[in-house]
């Protein structure tokens, strides 16, 4: 393929036109008055131009063509430009009154000798004829990379069919009082180094310098005189947002290698512990978010400033735009142009994660230097496949085979990729842990691409994390995962997987205050993420620290007001709190048939939570295969509460007919197997292998997670129930209110398969006990979340 010999003069800009209005009929009308006027409009376009960083390129006639770095800049100088124009013909300054009109486009240029060439040039140039008297017309590409940070939106003309352009083009318009609404602030900083008009440059930057300095004081003086919230550390950290990366090239890939762009800064800003990094999750949802304004953005995310950026391909060569934003101002801090060739891809990256640490004030210690000098594969092609295959994954976490697919083209290219072979580690684990195989295979292609990686990368975070997911989800060494996960986070403290993942493994621990502080910080880095509040709760619930875990729905409440989960948490908090009537209450929102059925078991609804059970896909099983087994569990537990034992046997045989040959395998079933099996030989009469059953499960230490553990205690107690042992079932009661569990007394109180321990002096001490406990255990559990 032939070279585009102007490939090295390329970049992506910013272009405005601007004319005169009706500039012909002035100077028919009256030489004299036309030239007053194409001095007026130079004087002040020239003013304005060297305010805002822009570059004069071209005029002819009334014409002027001009060059900025960012679209923000052009867009602020064409409206102050009007803006001053129409201030001095409503004041009657001069005697020549100027209208003008502009248009901006942003995209490709290169320069030869003194003229400009390029998409951006030509486009600009038809928007013109569209642009409103006083105003401005611009393009969907403009739009696209200001993300909505725009007081006043534009008026859209739709698709615009434009001489000599090929495809058609979005048009957009400012009338002028919409363009007068918008701010006028020039950039704190220049982005491409400097006006290449004519000023002098070292007094600008001292200016800048100075108004910087200024400006940071007073932006700073609230913060400082603002009252400490009881949450807010003594030393808090900067929060900051890397928005998705917009790519104005068509190709697939140049939005793989735009999303490595935003993936790139992101880790490497993730190493820093000065910094709180949004997740990549949670940013996302904002790829598409063209006409948010970056303060509500800002304010969705909590965070002090954002990140934004563009990528333009044009054969061989990118052209990438990043900016820092100020979230409180809506100033921009720092914006920068870089222009590689394709295969500099990864030094652009690196000099990128530079600038954005030196801009947000934060150092790189030697290790992280030393990762920015890595090159994380020979291949951009390969890179570009496996973030292919996070993209797949992001879509849909169940998308294994598309993203493996990915993943074997990457690892084809470079098959000493670490990323993707930790990445490949780790889609086979997430195979074996949702069940699509369940046998040794992904397990063992899992650790023999983590081997690989580690043999390639040591000290890669990536790596650490893909061997604690390993151990945690595939061999369940919960102490090796938590080895791992705290060495990930040495090398990348504000990684927000590895915090839940680290997370996640204390709560079944039942290292609590550990994972509360965990997952706490997950959340904040994932601040719309309603599973990050989630997490949160669980382990909230299991210290039955209520109070705290109603605050975490009322967040959840304000990110998804409309979420389904909302009233069934609602509903079980106000049960384990005793309020029957707000659980009733809450119930009324809810369409879920399994929590309906859960909750209405609680309130003794027996006939109803029956009902709910019948409502379920899986009731239409009929007893064929190990997925049917809870619904007939269920289903003839409550029968038998109901007074229906002969229904009720009926289900436990079909229990009993599917779980037989499983729990017969030597390797263990799971305790919810082998616990519904011991219930159902109970309520057969078949006594003896019930007994045998339910000592093996506690004999095997069958509840060391806080998280199964009350519902292992209580199909323990009920058997033993069953198998008339009150004081073996009354002894599970207590280990269940003795230890964390989602649990507490007002529910074993409700529980109607204890009604026959109502009355029990033994039973009714052990509730009285829970219940004198509770405010000191709710005293312990927020002390252990600071």
């Amino acid at each position: 393929m032939a070279r585009d010999p102007d490939a090295k003069h390329r970049r992506l800009a910013a272009i405005v036109f601007t004319d005169i209005v009706g500039y012909s009929a002035i100077v028919n009308r009256d030489e004299a008055e036309g030239a007053r006027a194409l001095d007026l409009q130079r004087r002040i376009v020239r003013k304005q131009l060297s305010s805002y960083g822009g570059r004069e390129i071209e005029t002819a006639g009334d014409s002027f063509l001009l060059e900025f770095a960012s679209s923000h800049a052009a867009l602020r100088c064409v409206a102050a430009i009007q803006r001053d124009l129409r201030g001095r013909r409503s004041s009657g300054a001069g005697d020549v009154p100027v209208v003008l009109r502009a248009s901006l486009h942003v995209g490709d240029i290169a320069h030869r000798r003194r003229e400009v060439f390029g998409d951006a040039v030509n486009v600009a140039a038809r928007l013109l004829p569209l642009a409103p008297e006083g105003g401005l017309a611009l393009s969907k590409a403009v739009l696209s990379q200001l993300r909505g940070r725009l007081p006043e939106a534009p008026r859209s003309l739709g698709e615009c069919r434009l001489k000599n352009i090929a495809e058609a083009v979005e048009v957009f318009v400012y009338e002028p009082d919409r363009l007068d609404a918008l701010p006028l602030d020039p950039p704190s900083v220049n982005p491409d180094g400097g006006n290449r008009g004519r000023f002098d440059r070292r007094r600008l930057s001292y200016a800048v310098a100075a108004l910087v300095a200024v400006a940071g004081m007073f932006l700073l003086l609230p913060k400082l005189l603002a009252p400490r919230n009881a949450t807010d550390s003594p030393g808090a950290h900067q929060r900051i947002a890397v928005l998705p990366f917009a790519s104005f090239s068509s190709g697939a890939d140049d939005s793989m290698i735009a999303a490595g762009l935003q993936d790139s800064i992101l880790t490497n800003l993730a190493r820093v512990d000065d910094l709180r990094v949004i997740s990549r999750t949670s940013v996302q949802p904002y790829q598409s978010s063209n006409t948010r304004k970056i303060r509500e953005i800002a304010s969705e995310l909590e965070v002090d400033s954002i990140i934004e950026g563009s990528l333009q391909r044009n054969g061989d060569r990118i052209m990438v735009q990043v900016q820092l934003i100020d979230a409180a101002t809506d100033h921009h801090l720092w914006a920068q142009s870089y222009e590689r060739d394709i295969g500099d891809l990864f030094t652009v990256q690196s000099a990128i994660a530079r600038d954005v640490a030196q801009a947000v004030k934060v150092k790189f210690g030697a290790p992280q230097v030393q990762a920015l000098d890595t090159t994380p594969t020979r291949s951009v092609a390969a890179y570009t496949e496996y973030q292919r295959a996070i993209a797949e994954l992001d879509r849909d976490s169940s998308r294994f085979p598309e993203a493996q697919a990915a993943l074997e083209r990457a690892l084809a290219l470079d098959p000493d990729f670490p990323l993707a072979l930790v990445l490949e580690a780790e889609v086979q684990v997430r195979r074996f842990a949702s069940n699509v195989d369940r046998s040794e295979a992904p397990l063992l292609a899992a650790k023999t691409a983590l081997i690989r990686a580690a043999e390639l990368q040591p000290d890669l975070p990536q790596l650490h994390r893909g061997w604690g997911r390993y151990y945690a989800e595939g061999r369940r060494d919960l102490e090796s995962a938590v080895a791992e996960y705290q060495t990930a986070l040495r090398l990348m403290p504000n990684d927000a997987e590895t915090l839940n993942a680290i997370g996640t493994v204390y709560r079944e621990q039942d290292r609590l205050s550990d994972a509360l502080v965990a997952l706490r910080r997950a959340a904040e880095m994932a601040p719309r993420s309603v599973d990050a509040q989630l997490n949160v709760i669980s382990v909230l619930e299991l210290m039955r620290n209520y109070p705290a875990a109603e605050t975490a729905l009322d967040r959840i409440a304000a990110i998804e007001p409309d979420s389904q989960l909302l009233p069934v948490y609602r509903a079980r908090l106000a049960l384990v709190q005793g309020d029957q009537a707000k659980a009733r209450e809450w119930m009324t929102k809810i369409t879920y048939a399994p929590a309906l059925e859960q909750l209405h078991y609680y309130l003794g609804d027996l006939d109803e939570a029956i009902r709910q059970i019948k409502r379920q896909p899986e009731w239409q099983d009929n007893g064929t295969g190990a997925a049917a087994y809870p619904i007939h569990a269920n289903l003839g537990f409550k029968l038998w509460l109901r007074g229906d034992q002969d229904a009720s046997r009926v289900q436990m045989a079909k229990v009993v007919a599917i779980l037989e040959p499983l729990v017969a395998i030597p390797d263990p079933a799971p305790w919810d197997q082998r616990g519904a099996l011991a219930l159902a030989y109970a309520r057969l009469g078949r006594l003896a292998e019930s007994r045998a059953l339910i000592d093996r499960i506690q004999r095997e230490d069958c509840c060391p997670s806080p998280t199964s553990r009350a519902d292992i205690l209580s199909t323990i107690a009920f058997t033993e129930l069953a198998l008339g042992n009150r004081p073996a079932a009354i002894a599970a009661i207590d280990r269940i209110l003795s230890a964390s569990s989602f649990v507490s007394a007002e529910f074993v109180a409700m529980d109607p398969g204890y009604r026959e321990l109502h009355g029990d002096p033994a039973f009714e001490a052990l509730l009285d006990k829970a219940r004198a406990a509770r405010p000191a255990a709710t005293r312990i559990a927020a002390r252990g979340g600071r």
